[in-house]
């Protein structure tokens, strides 16, 4: 393990006010003596003092000048810091106030003798077993949820290795609540907010300017916690942006299935197929707790029912509608087999009466012979109707026999 950081001494060696920003071995503001630099990235400078009011080791942090000269950032940040200074979490350094010395703002915060995770994971070979990195996955998550579940919630927004603070005692700190969402905002215009160590652990609504919240913080433990596992960031190379925006996040060689099907969902691109808790992340990371399967949101046991009878319902629906066509074809076909016996069948010879066809040609009889109403006895040899006469349907007047009244 690397050397920890020392403890400083007693703070009663003065040395010479230095005009040129905070470095080692300054009195600051007629009180802090600065000792050694902590931590340094792209955007900040860390170094330990000693306070001489409060009688104790701090970590001074200098602010970047492009936020200072900015007056909306600096009041935005002051409200964050103020927000961050009420925090009382065993794993979040405290952050006891903002400084200005010679046009110079920094933050006084809770000095943490250690080193970061970083610098533990590049001694370490670059990744940890899985039964190291739960435990202090543990304690991140604990920080998270108690931020992330204050009547008015906190999120850190700028989780990564760097500010990950660990003792020897393997004690973890979060540094840099109510900073790191104002250092990381495009308005700053900071260089160092797109280097790796920085953009590989920002989520994907960070850079596409959505709406961010607990969420985000969940995405950047879940690729933390990648990294602590795999030895990489689950997103790296050139065109970060663009990859963490489009990319596919691969599951780790070697890891049981239950950690990737944890992993998987909390590095989703969609913010809600993402666990709600950190510590329901880390406890399907450790086994504890069930994890979707497949990079799916888990269904809840309503959705569940609910899933199983739809496919039931649509089911009968299609049944019912198959028996209703069969039932349509075989009345169709029925109907088509009775159409063709009916018209197969030979047609039908009608006989019909002569006097049908003759009725135009009937002479009424004779008014004078009203009276007479006994109808002549026509003998029964006359009154057969040839059979061609049936046949052509045509009756000749002089097939009607004698002395026969016509109706």
């Amino acid at each position: 393990m690397k050397k920890y950081y020392p403890k400083g001494d007693d703070g009663k060696t003065e040395t010479k006010t230095v005009q040129n920003g905070i470095a080692p071995n300054q009195l600051i503001a007629k009180r802090y003596l600065t000792k050694f630099e902590i931590r340094k990235d792209t955007m900040i400078k860390v170094h330990m003092a000693f306070d001489r009011e409060r009688d104790m080791n701090v970590s001074l942090m200098s602010l970047p000048s492009e936020i200072v000269k900015n007056p909306d950032l600096l009041a935005d940040l002051k409200l964050d810091l103020s927000a961050a200074s009420k925090l009382n979490h065993d794993n979040i350094a405290k952050l006891y106030s903002i400084d200005t010395w010679n046009k110079i703002v920094f933050s006084v915060m809770e000095y943490v003798p250690g080193h970061t995770l970083s610098a533990y994971l590049e001694e370490k070979g670059g990744k940890l077993s899985l039964d190291e990195s739960i435990p202090l996955l543990r304690q991140l998550a604990s920080a998270l949820d108690y931020c992330h579940t204050l009547v008015t919630p906190l999120s850190h927004l700028g989780l990564k290795p760097q500010n990950i603070l660990l003792t020897e005692d393997n004690l973890v700190k979060i540094a840099d609540f109510g900073l790191a969402n104002i250092l990381s905002s495009p308005a700053a215009r900071l260089s160092g907010r797109e280097e790796p160590e920085t953009l590989a652990y920002r989520a994907p609504e960070q850079l596409s300017g959505n709406e961010t919240g607990p969420w985000t913080d969940i995405y950047s433990l879940a690729a933390i916690a990648y990294e602590m596992l795999s030895g990489k960031p689950p997103v790296q190379g050139e065109d970060l942006r663009s990859r963490i925006a489009s990319q596919t996040i691969k599951k780790i060689d070697g890891m049981p299935d239950h950690v990737n099907d944890a992993l998987l969902p909390a590095l989703s691109k969609e913010p809600s197929n993402r666990p709600k808790k950190a510590g329901d992340l880390i406890a399907m990371i450790s086994g504890e707790k069930p994890a979707p399967r497949s990079g799916k949101k888990q269904p809840s046991p309503t959705g569940k029912k609910r899933s199983l009878l739809l496919p039931g319902i649509i089911g009968v629906i299609i049944l019912f509608i198959l028996a209703g066509l069969g039932f349509f074809l075989s009345r169709e076909n029925t109907i088509r087999k009775e159409q063709v016996t009916e018209a197969s069948k030979p047609a039908k010879r009608i006989v019909i009466p002569k006097m049908f066809f003759e009725k135009k040609k009937i002479k009424p009889p004779p008014e004078e012979k009203t009276e007479d109403l006994t109808m002549p006895i026509v003998p029964e040899k006359s009154s057969e109707i040839k059979e061609e006469t049936i046949l052509t349907g045509k009756a000749a007047i002089a097939s009607i026999p004698e002395g026969a009244s016509v109706l």
